[in-house]
């Protein structure tokens, strides 16, 4: 995609009137930006492990006390608590091994954020919900149809969430607490942490591949890669996170659109 320049780091300022320099969106940052980023690969692999224990956990004890997994109600909360853990663990895990060093503003990304990134947000939001939701994803869903791979709809239960008296709940946590829970881990704590030993298209090729396989489903895995990746371009080009939480939210709502239209 060519070099692309960040903007002015309005956190930081502007030393001496000098502009900060340009960064490429396809090569790591400098050694020192990179060494502001207190945690690395194992940290990240370390919360990833805890949290996927953590739904396992949440979802044997819930059995136990005899709650019905796929009741609506039951899964629309689970859909809330989910999130909201990758982002305690994120943050506080992030907290803790920048306790002695400092950094943990890092996660964020390495500039404040301004009004503009809402803007760009729903920009990149808007543009990349549209081209991979209907162009690769309906592309994809042809080359596996002629491949003779099933392709499963949308799981049956979001339909429910999406359309039944759990939909608010529903709602506030595909578009609200979903994307900010992912967005902080994957492209916050586990993206950077890549980019501190590679380049820029494997970290965040890695990164949306680790991304798509939470999401299970062969279709929904590789669409959710390739966002993924999109969303760590948008991270790596604006410097701020708040740019792809916004945009991810923007996929997620068109997505639950399209399914309370029947078309998900």
């Amino acid at each position: 995609m060519g070099a692309t320049t960040t903007e002015p780091d309005v956190g930081e300022g502007r030393l001496a009137g000098m502009q900060p320099p340009a960064l490429r969106a396809d090569r790591p940052e400098s050694h020192d930006s990179r060494q502001l980023i207190p945690w690395g690969v194992p940290d990240a692999v370390a919360v990833l492990a805890t949290w996927l224990v953590s739904q396992l956990v949440i979802g044997l004890a819930i059995s136990l006390v005899g709650v019905r997994v796929g009741d609506p109600f039951t899964a629309a909360m689970l859909l809330s608590v989910t999130p909201l853990v990758l982002i305690l663990l994120t943050v506080g895990w992030v907290a803790a091994v920048a306790s002695r060093s400092g950094g943990s503003h890092r996660l964020f990304g390495r500039r404040r954020a301004t009004w503009r990134d809402v803007l760009a947000g729903l920009n990149y939001g808007i543009a990349g919900s549209v081209v991979i939701t209907f162009v690769v994803g309906g592309g994809l869903q042809l080359l596996f149809r002629y491949l003779g791979v099933e392709v499963p709809p949308v799981q049956e239960q979001l339909r429910e969430l999406a359309t039944g008296p759990s939909a608010p709940v529903a709602a506030i946590a595909i578009v609200g607490l979903a994307p900010i829970g992912e967005e902080l881990f994957f492209r916050g704590m586990l993206f950077q942490s890549l980019q501190k030993p590679l380049r820029f298209w494997p970290a965040a090729t890695i990164s949306g591949i680790v991304f798509g396989l939470i999401h299970f489903e062969p279709l929904v895995t590789v669409v959710t890669a390739i966002l993924g990746v999109y969303l760590a371009w948008i991270f790596q080009r604006r410097g701020t996170l708040l740019v792809p939480i916004i945009a991810h939210s923007i996929f997620n709502l068109l997505g639950l659109v399209l399914i309370r239209l029947g078309l998900g």
